[in-house]
């Protein structure tokens, strides 16, 4: 059973998120939080395997909270979430540990690829991150 945490500011994209996951035999959502620093305290507590982390979030945004989540648990697989493409933002996410950057306009069986393939080793980039770091460079 691979074990969730889901973290996104808005109540209504967490819910939608876990119930899409939790549909999947596979997955099991341990937990949502609605910022950064919920999901420290979440990560230790309920320890999943994956975290569906939104880039954009007050006080502690997606990025930084990447980087603290993988300082407490180094073997943490880590999905950015996010409503756009920023190509520095996509490099700063790569850079500080995340396996992934994901739309959240995607489709559902992207993210629950993305979730399999991270925790068995892959790294996942939806196309439009994939040629905003490309055409960065």
């Amino acid at each position: 059973m691979i074990r969730i945490l889901v973290v996104d500011d808005v109540e209504a994209i967490r819910l939608a998120l876990a119930a899409l996951l939790a549909s999947v035999p596979e997955l099991a959502v341990v937990g949502t939080c609605s910022g950064a620093l919920q999901a420290a305290a979440a990560v230790l507590e309920l320890l999943p395997d994956v975290v569906l982390m939104d880039v954009r979030m007050p006080h502690v945004d997606g990025i930084a909270a990447t980087a603290a989540l993988l300082a407490l648990a180094p073997e943490l697989r880590v999905l950015i979430l996010s409503s756009s493409v920023d190509g520095p933002v996509v490099r700063e996410a790569k850079r500080v540990g995340a396996v992934g950057y994901l739309l959240k306009s995607g489709e559902p069986e992207e993210l629950v690829s993305a979730v399999f393939l991270a925790v068995a080793g892959g790294q996942w980039w939806c196309e439009p991150a994939t040629e905003a770091v490309r055409h960065a460079t």
